[in-house]
């Protein structure tokens, strides 16, 4: 027997190479189509579809001639481990005496190996490629916002880089561990442990082109569109509160709110100096 080699997550024919059987089919007056490989144990880490009549299908078994004339598969199932195997007996279907190897039934095992490939690297950016935040605001990205897939990367050797000199007067990204500083490159664990913002500067309108890296392959480009709104907020409640002389009452947002126009923002509150009590929080 010979080992079948091939690419990780393709398929690839079982031929005349692979299992070759000491055998002078002359001299024992049996034809190829007697030799029968019936699977025993089959591959963990794909399949052996087979081109064969149904009851052969059914015991998982085809013929030397099978084999011959290309009808049986390995499938790989794209897992990441480098080797599978299956195991089968071989038996003839003739009724003459035969080869005592041919009688017996001693399982084979037939080794796969699986040579390694670099899977393409996917970058896109959901929710309508746009980024919408508050003028002169800064807003956190996300693992959401950016999507990377790498089936056989781990996530932590993943990393995102900014293509080109995007418009710094609009804005720019920066690491929190570092704020104010403009960045070019960070790594998925900065994005997902929430370290990246997006810092808008001036105009309303810009973009950004994004390209991932798994240290060997880039991905496609990706652009994260920027839109910045007015603020525009009001105040919702404003009932006060009624107090004891000498009280503290708990001032909360039944007592005053404020209203604004798109998701809720971190927002300082200025208040005047109050007359007969002070204003702690």
């Amino acid at each position: 027997m010979r080992n079948l080699s091939f690419q990780h997550g393709m398929w690839t024919l079982l031929e005349q190479r692979h299992m070759k059987l000491d055998v002078k089919f002359k001299d024992l007056s049996i034809h190829h189509s007697q030799i029968l490989f019936k699977i025993q144990e089959r591959p963990i880490h794909g399949f052996l579809p087979l081109d064969v009549p149904p009851e052969q299908e059914m015991e998982m078994a085809f013929t030397m001639l099978d084999l011959w004339q290309g009808k049986v598969w390995y499938v790989h199932k794209g897992s990441e481990e480098p080797i599978d195997y299956f195991t089968f007996l071989v038996s003839s279907k003739s009724k003459k005496e035969m080869p005592l190897y041919l009688q017996e039934r001693v399982p084979h095992m037939f080794n796969i190996i699986v040579i390694p490939v670099n899977d393409p690297l996917f970058l896109r950016v959901p929710e309508g490629n746009l980024l919408l935040l508050f003028e002169n605001s800064k807003k956190q990205l996300t693992l959401s916002m950016t999507d990377m897939s790498d089936s056989d990367t781990d996530s932590l050797s993943l990393s995102i880089s900014v293509l080109g000199n995007f418009n710094s007067d609009a804005g720019f990204l920066e690491n929190a561990n570092d704020p104010g500083k403009a960045i070019n490159h960070f790594t998925h664990e900065d994005l997902r442990d929430g370290n990246i913002f997006y810092v808008h500067r001036g105009h309303q309108n810009s973009q950004i082109v994004l390209r991932a890296s798994d240290e060997e392959l880039v991905s496609n480009r990706a652009v994260l569109r920027i839109m910045a709104v007015p603020w525009d907020f009001a105040v919702a409640n404003r009932i006060g509160v009624v107090i004891e002389q000498g009280g503290t009452p708990l001032i909360i947002r039944s007592n005053l709110s404020v209203e604004v126009n798109g998701e809720w923002h971190e927002m300082e509150t200025c208040s005047d100096i109050t007359q007969y009590g002070q204003i702690q929080w």
